[in-house]
């Protein structure tokens, strides 16, 4: 896998987990007892292997016809062109002495893939970004005739936010109407039990968690900025998500 975003940076992990496994063909690993955990250690092996020999038939025989690697910054490779970035870059070297199980299951989840029913395994695991951004990457994989292949690599980048505050029932009642964004969309903030949190229709009410007494985060849709007046009172609020801006004047 490319070694540029989460998805990929999950793949350095557990081939860091693999390191001192023996080479052993997946097909011979289906004797009775032998886990899910064990079957896809010795994939990896052997994807090792296709990757040190630059085997296209073996890099052919792992990726399922299906697979796709979505990129944590939003980008898709396919199957061909996952193929070609294998052939052209070698595993890493600096390879951990210690193997570590990997945890997907003991035993398979039963699901239906590809109109087909097939054995499905996932595993998810923290994953930096190419520039260190925090992220969590997840692999899934199909058992189909014998033989588990990848399915698909996943990449999210991880939200980062400065630490929570604790603000009075007083300052989050400053915060509390209807707003209206220079889109038309209209949201309604409240508070409950100490806590502020907006709504708007078609949507569930989501927490905001207060950063400083102008500033919240909201888990579901970004950051939230909020403008006092001179007297105090809030009047405008501006969402900022994935760098773009969006305004909202209060109404009520």
């Amino acid at each position: 896998m490319r070694y540029v975003v989460g998805a990929a940076g999950l793949v350095v992990l557990l081939v860091a987990a693999l390191a001192n496994a023996q080479e052993s063909p997946v097909a011979a690993m289906s004797g009775v007892g032998v886990t899910v955990s064990d079957e896809i250690r010795a994939m990896f092996r052997e994807w090792f292997a296709a990757r040190r020999s630059h085997d296209r038939e073996a890099l052919e025989r792992l990726y399922a016809p299906e697979f796709v690697a979505i990129h944590a910054y939003g980008y898709i490779d396919d199957r061909a062109t996952q193929i070609e970035i294998d052939l052209a870059t070698d595993p890493p070297q600096d390879i951990p002495e210690e193997a570590p199980a990997f945890r997907p299951s003991d035993n398979p989840l039963r699901s239906r893939v590809a109109m087909n029913f097939a054995d499905v395994a996932v595993r998810r695991i923290p994953a930096p970004t190419s520039d260190g951004a925090p992220a969590m990457g997840t692999i899934i994989f199909v058992k189909r005739n014998g033989r588990w292949q990848f399915l698909q690599t996943q990449g999210t980048e991880m939200v980062q936010t400065a630490p929570p505050v604790k603000l009075g029932h007083g300052m989050l009642e400053r915060f509390v109407g209807r707003y209206r964004a220079s889109t038309g969309r209209v949201i309604v903030l409240s508070v409950e039990a100490g806590q502020l949190s907006v709504v708007s229709a078609g949507f569930v009410k989501r927490p905001l968690t207060p950063t400083s007494e102008t500033q919240f985060f909201d888990n579901a849709a970004g950051s939230w900025t909020f403008y006092p007046n001179p007297d105090g009172t809030i009047t405008r609020g501006k969402l900022l998500r994935h760098g773009a801006e969006v305004f909202y004047d209060r109404i009520e």
